[in-house]
């Protein structure tokens, strides 16, 4: 019986593949601006939705990334970047999610875990990710798409400052303004 139900569990899950519509292969993003699909472009496009959605006490502690060339910019048909804030009074972490396309919402994590624990919020003068990826890898171009996140690393690299995780890169990780990082 065990078995049966095993087969009937992997049918099930190739029928529902079959009918999902399928993912675009990542496209590299073209053209002069090569700011856009970056960190801070996504940033400056949420900013202005900050002070609707975030509490007042909220404290930009995560940046996350998907789908990230390795210019540090998003594919041009995929992937998002997400701000995340902790409200010490509300006990929650609220995000600010930007598409490729610069579509901005927000979606709000209720959690117990408090990033003041053990990280420091990010500083103002992060660097933006296209300047990251140039440090780490300066002939790596757009290809290579994976993800990309500030202040999830352990705290113990970097001296407990947030530092970026190019996980496209092998896990290279760079200090948030610029120093590359190696074991704790």
């Amino acid at each position: 019986m065990k078995s049966y139900v095993s087969v009937a569990f992997v049918c099930l899950l190739c029928i529902s593949a079959a009918s999902c519509p399928p993912q675009p292969d990542p496209v590299a993003r073209s053209g002069s601006n090569m700011y856009a699909g970056s960190a801070r472009w996504a940033y400056e496009l949420a900013e202005p939705r900050f002070s609707v959605l975030l509490p007042a006490d909220a404290v930009f502690f995560y940046i996350t990334g998907s789908m990230v060339g390795q210019d540090g910019r998003l594919a041009a048909n995929r992937g998002v970047w997400t701000f995340r804030f902790w409200s010490p009074s509300q006990q929650k972490s609220v995000g600010v999610d930007v598409d490729y396309n610069g579509e901005v919402r927000h979606s709000i994590l209720t959690t117990d875990i408090d990033p003041t624990d053990n990280r420091s919020p990010i500083p103002d003068g992060w660097l933006n990710s296209t300047d990251i990826y140039a440090i780490a890898c300066p002939t790596c171009g757009a290809a290579g798409f994976g993800a990309a996140s500030l202040n999830y690393a352990d705290p113990s690299y970097g001296n407990g400052e947030a530092v970026w995780i190019l996980f496209n890169l092998d896990n290279t990780m760079v200090r948030w303004d610029g120093v590359p990082v190696s074991g704790p």
